[in-house]
């Protein structure tokens, strides 16, 4: 648990460490529900939306 809390930290303060976190958390999302889920669990637990990047902004344009 303790590396989860150390990740959602480095996620809050740096958009690089967000962006990382947030495609790790949707690499295997295969819809557009799933992926903003995931991307939803992230600003709930304080990171910044500016620092989470769309569906599309990440690449992935093979959600349906």
């Amino acid at each position: 648990m303790t590396a989860v809390q150390e990740a959602l930290a480095w996620a809050c303060a740096d958009p690089s460490a967000a962006r990382q976190l947030l495609g790790l958390l949707t690499n295997r999302c295969r819809t557009l529900d799933a992926f903003e889920r995931e991307r939803s669990y992230l600003c709930g637990h304080g990171v910044p939306t500016e620092f989470l990047p769309t569906a599309r902004e990440l690449g992935r344009f093979d959600l349906a």
